[in-house]
């Protein structure tokens, strides 16, 4: 089943490809080969960290052993890393030296997406 925007419509993909009110949403996924299932209700979004790349000195084992919890690579985005979305960054001494920060990984996809070179400008205006 898939939940649209507002959480009120919950169809399969084939019904999701007729509907007429999700017409543009549905040709958009078909159009870029997305499945529209991937748009699913999750009952656990991940919480994502990433080191701080002027501090490289933290392993996986690192960030394990601090926050207390199963840390995962983001195979997709280096430099992530995923965790149950329960942990708390707060009280974690890397965290707390600026040596992680938490950032969602849509942010992280998005720098990756446009690869900015040394001397191109950016402007992050992301809230």
């Amino acid at each position: 089943a898939l939940v649209l925007a507002a959480g009120a419509q919950v169809c399969s993909r084939e019904s999701l490809l007729n509907m007429e009110a999700c017409s543009s949403f549905a040709m958009f996924l078909d159009r870029n080969g997305l499945d529209p299932l991937l748009y699913q209700k999750c009952s656990v979004i991940p919480r994502y960290i990433r080191i701080n790349p002027r501090t490289p000195n933290v392993t996986l084992e690192d960030l394990r052993s601090q926050l207390g919890a199963d840390v995962n690579q983001v195979g997709w985005l280096p430099g992530f890393y995923s965790m149950p979305d329960s942990v708390g960054l707060a009280g974690c001494a890397l965290y707390k030296e600026g040596r992680i920060y938490g950032v969602d990984a849509a942010s992280g996809a998005a720098v990756r997406a446009l690869s900015p070179q040394p001397g191109d400008h950016v402007l992050d205006i992301c809230a």
